[in-house]
């Protein structure tokens, strides 16, 4: 099996604020959908990512990023198993985040032998 990253991008001009019980009913979802990929044996790991960071660029130039002009941001990941891109897609459609209407961007990860 191949893996596959999904990687989540959330439109930084809509604006999030759930309660409480929302937020609980979200984060079952998630918990449901994990829990079904590690049953399969597919989930290799998953993680959010805080809205603030760092960009390295050439010249070891450091600056603060990612950059407010972004209308996209890259919120979080999940690295999975999957037989082909179209399984991996099939798998992505089952995320909360999908249902919710959010962009899933799916790539391979390439695999080099050294």
């Amino acid at each position: 099996m191949n893996q596959y990253l999904l990687i989540y991008r959330n439109d930084v001009s809509q604006e999030f604020n759930p309660s409480p019980e929302q937020m609980q009913a979200i984060m079952e979802q998630w918990g449901a959908w994990h829990e079904d990929l590690a049953k399969e044996g597919r989930l290799v790991a998953s993680e959010a990512l805080q809205t603030s960071g760092k960009v390295l660029a050439p010249d070891n130039v450091v600056t603060d990023g990612p950059y407010v002009e972004a209308k996209e941001l890259v919120g979080g990941f999940t690295l999975i198993k999957a037989e082909s891109m179209e399984k991996a897609i099939d798998l992505a459609k089952g995320c909360p985040l999908h249902a919710g209407g959010e962009k899933i961007e799916v790539r391979e990860v390439m695999k080099f032998e050294f």
